[in-house]
């Protein structure tokens, strides 16, 4: 996997980005060592699957239907990505506000 994502908005992202080695599929920290980056790895870190359950990538418009109104019950209209982005930093600057 070479990692050329241009769009990482966070410093971590940006000097993670800078420690992987796509020759050796690793992330190379130095004076720490080396962490790997395949299948088994990403599989112990996350749970993520092996291959071995199918993983639906569709999107399931009537689930998304029934979650959001039971989500965001006084909203008529499902958001777009955008609107709910800045609701979610609105309420997480709240929530560090009001500590």
């Amino acid at each position: 996997m070479d990692v050329r994502c241009m769009n990482q908005v966070n410093p971590v992202c940006d000097w993670l980005g800078e420690t992987y080695v796509p020759e050796s599929t690793e992330f190379v920290i130095l004076g720490r060592g080396r962490l790997p980056f395949d299948e088994e790895s990403v599989f112990c870190t996350l749970g993520v699957s092996r291959g071995e359950i199918k993983v639906p990538y569709e999107v399931n418009n009537e689930i998304e239907e029934v979650l959001f109104t039971h989500l965001f019950p006084r909203i008529a209209s499902m958001p777009n990505m955008t609107v709910l982005a800045t609701s979610l930093e609105g309420m997480i600057a709240m929530a560090r506000y009001l500590r």
